[in-house]
């Protein structure tokens, strides 16, 4: 029999989920076990696996409740878990007029039943979008959101009750892809141009540093105790400085300081920031430690004396690449923005039968945000208040004091940060609150212990973070079994890189930069006559036209350049500006070009 109610629902859904449409026409609903009831106060409601999905005290109060606490706002995508009756999605498309709506049913046959008999308006809408599977959603939000985004997820109280832990893995899964946006975005715009500058500086450094393979193996079978700066880490500080000797210790940059206030000395310091951070390092003797470094980690970290500094060269970031290629690298490493991964994946690699994590709390635990002696970022705390977790300082005066009184900046920083909050499972099996990027190493770490079932993962980062293929352990339960381990000795590993052939790939590398940089400028010479001719005439004119054409080819020249692993991030630059700022960043990318040059150059004369 014809359904009009059905075929006009589908009309709409057909438009952008062509795949959800045609399985819709294959549900046979003769033999569903959903049913329309009514509430108490004569609305309709859905009965569907002994569970009535809208409340029976009322609907509209219901919605109300829900969708009050989501803000029409630009570039925003809000989830809504579960169609129901439609009554909720309705509700929150007559408020949501800028952003998207993505609503998400996970079965088919309730999708199919519902839009059998009743009409749902708000699927009219060209930014309401149904889903019923997972990677569709993904994909969706995938193509929809940039790191401006702001993302939140709504369901019924019936939802939660019948999908509690699917609809935190969506909504952490969301949450994941907006933070790989975020982090993508931060380290092409704000970090790369910086990082290949330190890549080249270190270079001379690099070259003469070993490898961090060749430690592989070398711990085979022992114990490795990871310290990153969580909340977690202050409350286990007396264990660990007791039994330093049954683990070998692999600090993040941020713990030093505590650990060598409380006679902790680690057997490797792990440092991937291009920020300086030389001051976590005052008054410590920093010649008694080995550190393990990236290309691109400040070069005043670089220059440190240290026991012995080994490099940490992934595959997969800024101008490595080239540098692998220069250094003769087959090996894979990665870097995913957080030094835990980088200190995991290296003891790893070492052999270790075990490997523990402290201070990797990864939410704001107790509303705590970093262990004690992080300077500043321990005087954050995260308070829950009008529905929603907010990010706040303990101490206004001195969160003020740490930006020098400029309240326009700490009022920037403290609105970033909670424009990137978010929920994440904890280990209680509960929401907590967490930084979208924290979602995101999350799910690397997870993958990273599924991927690798050889080693025994534990997380005694106690109530924080669930971070699946962990076992959830206290430190001191881990600590009975372990047994002292014999340290090795490092100080006789040396760089086994082959400078012949680097210096053969520096000479070729110089050649191709000067090239680029004579492109460059010739585009900058173009650029500058046309924006003056544009300036001075107001119109376009005869010169105007053939000096963009002449600029145009100039362009088309820079872009054959996009394949080169040392110009490659700078046509990304440029194919990424806009007319109106191309000629700022043109001169932006002269400047960084001659200074790679530069260092270039004078890296040879330390390596010859």
């Amino acid at each position: 029999m014809e359904n009009k109610v059905f075929e006009k629902n589908l009309y709409y859904i057909e438009k952008y989920n062509k795949n959800l449409a045609e399985r819709l026409l294959r549900i046979n609903l003769e033999k569903t076990s959903i049913s329309i009831t009514k509430t108490t106060s004569n609305e309709y409601n859905l009965l569907y696996k002994n569970t009535f999905i809208h409340s029976n005290q009322g609907i509209e109060q219901e919605n109300k409740r829900i969708v009050s606490k989501i803000e029409d706002c630009n570039n925003s995508i809000r989830i809504i878990y579960g169609l129901g009756l439609g009554y909720l999605v309705d509700s929150m498309a007559q408020k949501i007029k800028k952003g998207k709506v993505f609503v998400f049913e996970p079965d088919i046959e309730l999708i199919a039943y519902v839009l059998s008999i009743a009409q749902i308006d708000a699927i009219e809408n060209k930014n309401v979008y149904l889903f019923n599977k997972e990677d569709e959603l993904y994909s969706a939000i995938n193509e929809s959101c940039d790191c401006e985004t702001t993302l939140t997820m709504s369901f019924l109280d019936s939802y939660k009750q019948l999908f509690f832990n699917d609809i935190n893995k969506v909504f952490n899964q969301a949450q994941n892809i907006l933070g790989e946006k975020i982090i993508n975005k931060n380290t092409l715009s704000s970090k790369s141009s910086e990082a290949i500058s330190y890549s080249i500086k270190n270079l001379h450094r690099i070259i003469n540093n070993p490898d961090i393979f060749s430690l592989e193996g070398v711990y085979k079978g022992k114990t490795a105790l990871i310290v990153s700066a969580g909340p977690s880490l202050a409350q286990y500080i007396s264990l660990i400085k007791n039994n330093q000797d049954k683990f070998v210790i692999f600090a993040v940059n941020r713990t030093l300081n505590l650990l060598i206030e409380n006679s902790i000395t680690p057997d490797f310091v792990v440092n991937i920031e291009t920020i300086d951070t030389l001051r976590q390092y005052r008054g410590i003797d920093t010649k008694e430690l080995c550190f393990i470094v990236e290309t691109f980690t400040n070069p005043k970290i670089h220059n440190i004396q240290t026991k012995k500094t080994f490099n940490y060269i992934c595959n997969d970031n800024f101008l490595n690449p080239w540098i692998r290629e220069c250094l003769n690298i087959k090996n894979n490493l990665q870097t995913i923005g957080t030094v835990t991964y980088s200190a995991l994946l290296s003891a790893y690699l070492m052999g270790f039968e075990k490997i523990i994590l402290i201070g990797s709390d990864l939410a704001f635990k107790n509303g705590d945000c970093y262990s004690k002696a992080q300077g500043w970022y321990e005087e954050l705390e995260c308070v829950f208040n009008n529905d929603r977790y907010t990010l706040k300082p303990k101490n206004p005066e001195a969160f003020l004091n740490s930006f020098k009184n400029d309240k326009t900046k700490a009022k920037e920083y403290i609105n970033k940060l909670n424009r990137n909050l978010c929920t994440v499972q904890s280990q209680e099996g509960k929401p907590i609150p967490s930084r979208i990027d924290y979602s995101y190493y999350i799910n690397h770490l997870k993958n990273f212990a599924s991927n690798n079932k050889n080693c025994e993962f534990i997380n005694c980062s106690t109530k924080g973070a669930q971070i699946d293929g962990f076992k959830n352990i206290p430190l001191e339960e881990v600590i009975k079994t372990l047994e002292s381990i014999e340290k090795i000795d490092i100080k006789n590993y040396t760089s086994s890189y082959n400078k012949t052939y680097a210096l053969e790939k520096i000479n070729s590398g110089l050649v191709e930069l000067k090239s680029f940089l004579k492109a460059v400028k010739n585009t900058i010479a173009i650029s500058k006559k046309l924006e003056s001719e544009l300036s001075i005439k107001k119109i376009e004119t005869k010169n105007a036209i053939s000096l963009s054409k002449k600029q145009k080819n100039c362009l088309l020249e820079l872009f054959s350049y996009k394949n080169s692993k040392l110009t490659a991030f700078f046509v990304y630059q440029i194919k990424n500006s806009s007319f109106d700022k191309l000629l700022i960043t043109l001169v932006e990318i002269e400047k960084s070009v001659e200074e790679i040059i530069n260092n270039l150059a004078n890296c040879k004369s330390f390596i010859a």
